[in-house]
C-alpha cells in the first residue's frame, strides 16, 4: 500500500492521488483514501455529433491512457485488469486513472463476480491466474507477469473509444471465439478511422489485441502512432520517457494482496437448475432422488465441497485456463484433457482439478481430442483444423513435446479433422471433410484403410460393443465392424423433412443416441429408430448418455438432464432439469458423478450430481 501511495504521488498528473489507510473507531475495516473525480470517461462514448471533435477527442484521450500506463509500468506496476470508468476527468478534462477503482475492480475479478458482462477488461493470458489456487497461494507468478498484458487492455480501451461502445471491446470475454471477436472489432475500427488523421490507429490497435503477448507492441508505440498522427508530415514526434525499459520485474495489481483481500460473501451463484414442470418427483438430480441440487461454488481447484442443499441449484465449480472456446473433453491417465479453439490442450488433475500443465505444438484449433488406455501407456491424441494429428504421451511427468505427429491430408480443400474414436483393437480413427473415416494404427501410426460411403463431412465418431458408429453432416449414421473396418448397418430417418446434419453421437449398451444442427434428438436401439423428438429451435452439439439419463447441450445456452423410460413396447423421455449456462455448450462428459462440460466462452463448468 505505501508503495501505491509513493507510485501516485510521483504520477499525480497522470493517477488520482492515492492519499493512505483511514479505519473508524468502531469499524474494523480498512479504507484506502483517494482523491476522486465526479466526471468519468464513458458518459463521452454518447457525444459524437461533431466526427472531427470525436476524432480529436479519442486522440487526447489515448495519449493520456498510454502515459498513465508508462507511467505505471515505470514505478514497477501492472495492473492485470482495466474498465473504462476506471478512467476520470479532472476540472481541466485531462483524462487520470482512479487506482482505487482500479483495486475495486481487481477485487471483483479476483472474486469472481465482476465478468466482462460488466466491462470488465483482462487479458487472456491473465484470465487463468487469479483461479490458480496453486500459484496464488505460492504467489509463483515468475514469468507470467509483464506490461504486455496490460497493453491489451490498452487496446479494448482504444477499440471503446473510437467505436463507442465499451461492450464491443469486452465482448470476447463474454461468449464466441477469439477470431470472430477480432474480425468485428477490426471491421468496426476501420469503418470509423477510415480517412480520418487516426486512420493508422487501427492497425495498431489491432497488434494491441494481438493473441500471442509477445506479439503485441510497446505501449511508447502506441503513444507515438497518435501522437504523430496529429502532427505535420516531417515533423518529429517527441517520444515520452523510457523509463520502464529499465524494470525487469512488475508487481500485479490484479493478483497483489490487496486485491484478494474479499470475503467469501463477494461471490455470486450463476448456474441456476430449474426443475422440469413435466417431472412428477420434485428433486431434480438424476443420481440422488433425495436431492435437489446446492449451491454454487466458483472454484478451480476443488469441485465442491458443501453438501447439497434442497435450494434449487447443483453445486458447481469452473476451469477457467483456455483462451477461447473449449472444443473437446477427455479423461485418461488419472488426468482430464480440454482442448480448445486456442491451439493448446489443458491438463486438469482428477484429484483436485488443479491445472497440472498446458501442451502446445498445434498450429491451428484444436477440434477434437481423445485419450486411450493401454496396459503399457497412455496417450492422448488431438486433431486440429489444419489436418494435424498429435500424440501425447501421458504420465506423472507430462512432456511438451509430443511423442508423434503427421497431417492426414494435404489438400487445403478438404483439410480439417473434426472428430476422433478410439477402440480397443490398436486404430485410431479420424472423420474428416473429406467424407471419409481413416483408421491409423497406434503402433507405429500408418494408415491401415479409408472407410468411406458418407455424402458430406464425417462430424462425429462414436465406438461400442465392437461397433464403430460415425455421424455426417449429410444426416445420416453409419456403423463399422472394428475387427475388418467393413460396412455393418446405415441408420436413417426416412420421415419427411428429417434429414438435418448429425452434430453428437453418444452409444450405451445397445442405444445409440444422436443430435441434430435443427435441435432434434433421436434413439436407436438394435438399429431400429425408437424415438425421435425436437428438444429445441437450436442445434445441439453435445449429448452423453450414461445408464438411463441423458444429457444435452448446445445453442440455447443450457444443459438439459433427461431420463429414459423403457417398457417393452415404447421408450419414452422425462425432463428433469435444465441448467443454465452463460454460454454455448460445446461438449460434455460424465466422469465420478460429475457432468463436465465445455462452453464457448473458455470456461469448464464442473457439476456435482451426487
Amino acid at each position: 500500500m505505501v508503495d501505491l501511495v509513493a507510485a501516485s504521488t510521483r504520477l499525480a498528473r497522470r493517477v488520482c492521488r492515492v492519499y493512505g489507510a483511514w479505519m473508524g473507531p468502531d469499524a474494523a475495516t480498512l479504507w484506502l483514501v483517494s482523491e476522486r473525480h465526479t466526471p468519468g470517461v464513458p458518459p463521452l462514448l454518447n457525444d459524437r455529433s461533431d466526427e472531427l471533435e470525436t476524432v480529436a477527442r479519442v486522440g487526447a484521450l489515448g495519449m493520456e491512457v498510454c502515459e498513465a500506463l508508462m507511467g505505471l509500468h515505470g514505478e514497477g506496476l501492472v495492473l492485470g485488469c482495466l474498465r473504462l470508468d476506471c478512467f476520470r476527468l479532472d476540472h481541466f478534462g485531462r483524462c487520470l486513472l482512479d487506482l482505487n477503482e482500479v483495486l475495486a475492480l481487481c477485487r471483483g475479478v479476483r472474486a469472481g463476480v465482476c465478468l466482462s458482462m460488466d466491462g470488465a477488461l483482462v487479458a487472456p493470458e491473465m484470465t487463468a491466474i487469479p483461479r490458480d489456487a496453486t500459484r496464488t497461494r505460492s504467489h509463483d507468478f515468475n514469468g507470467l507477469i509483464g506490461r504486455n498484458s496490460d497493453v491489451w487492455l490498452l487496446g479494448c480501451i482504444l477499440a471503446a473509444l473510437v467505436t463507442g461502445e465499451e461492450r464491443l471491446a469486452a465482448g470476447w470475454n463474454t461468449d464466441g471465439s477469439y477470431d470472430d471477436w477480432q474480425k468485428e472489432v477490426l471491421a468496426r475500427l476501420d469503418a470509423a478511422l477510415v480517412g480520418t488523421q487516426l486512420e493508422p490507429l487501427a492497425a495498431t490497435t489491432a497488434l494491441c489485441l494481438s493473441y500471442e503477448p509477445e506479439c503485441r507492441p510497446e505501449i511508447a508505440d502506441v503513444w507515438k502512432c497518435i501522437r504523430g498522427s496529429q502532427m505535420k508530415p516531417g515533423a518529429d514526434a517527441l517520444a515520452p520517457d523510457d523509463d520502464i525499459v529499465a524494470q525487469k520485474s512488475f508487481r500485479c495489481l490484479l493478483l497483489g494482496e490487496l486485491s484478494s483481500m474479499c470475503s467469501a460473501q463477494a461471490v455470486e451463484s450463476d448456474e441456476i437448475v430449474q426443475p422440469s414442470q413435466d417431472s412428477d418427483d420434485k428433486n431434480s438430480t438424476p443420481d440422488d432422488e433425495s436431492n435437489c441440487g446446492c449451491s454454487n461454488d466458483e472454484s478451480v481447484c476443488t469441485a465442491g465441497t458443501d453438501e447439497p442443499q434442497r435450494n434449487g441449484v447443483f453445486k458447481s465449480s469452473t476451469l477457467l485456463a483456455h483462451r477461447d472456446c473449449v472444443t473437446g473433453l477427455a479423461i485418461g491417465g488419472g488426468f482430464l484433457f480440454s482442448s480448445s479453439y486456442d491451439k493448446t490442450i489443458n491438463v486438469w488433475s482428477l484429484q483436485d482439478f488443479s491445472h497440472v500443465q498446458t501442451l502446445k505444438g498445434h498450429e491451428h484449433k484444436i477440434t477434437a481430442i481423445v485419450v486411450v488406455d493401454n496396459d503399457n501407456q497412455s496417450l492422448c491424441i488431438s486433431g486440429d483444423s489444419g489436418s494435424g494429428i498429435f500424440v501425447w504421451r501421458v504420465g506423472t511427468s507430462l512432456k511438451q513435446e509430443p511423442l508423434n505427429k503427421w497431417y492426414e491430408t494435404n489438400d487445403w480443400i478438404y483439410r480439417g479433422v473434426h472428430c476422433l474414436a478410439v477402440s480397443g483393437t490398436g486404430y485410431l480413427y479420424t472423420g474428416s471433410r473429406d467424407k471419409s473415416i481413416k483408421a491409423w494404427s497406434l503402433e507405429d501410426y500408418s494408415l491401415g484403410c479409408t472407410m468411406t460411403g458418407h455424402k458430406s463431412t464425417v462430424s462425429c465418431l462414436a465406438v461400442a460393443s465392437g461397433i464403430l458408429y460415425s455421424g455426417s453432416w449429410d444426416g445420416s449414421i453409419r456403423s463399422w465392424w472394428l475387427t475388418d473396418h467393413s460396412p455393418l448397418s446405415v441408420l436413417e430417418d426416412d420421415a419427411p423433412g428429417s434429414i438435418a446434419p448429425v452434430l453428437s453421437i453418444s452409444t450405451e449398451a445397445n442405444f445409440v443416441v444422436s443430435s441434430y444442427e435443427n435441435g432434434c434428438l433421436k434413439i436407436w436401439k438394435d438399429d431400429v429408430l425408437v424415438k425421435s423428438e425436437k428438444l429445441q429451435n437450436a442445434s445441439i452439439y453435445a449429448v452423453k448418455l450414461n445408464g438411463k439419463w441423458l444429457y444435452t447441450g448446445g445453442l440455447n445456452k443450457a444443459i438439459n438432464i433427461q431420463e429414459l423410460l423403457e417398457d417393452e413396447s415404447e421408450l419414452e423421455i422425462r425432463d428433469v432439469a435444465s441448467i443454465s449456462c452463460d454460454s454455448i455448450v460445446t461438449s460434455i462428459l460424465y466422469w465420478n458423478e460429475k457432468l463436465i462440460v465445455g462452453l464457448s466462452n473458455r470456461e469448464i463448468k464442473l457439476l456435482v450430481l451426487e
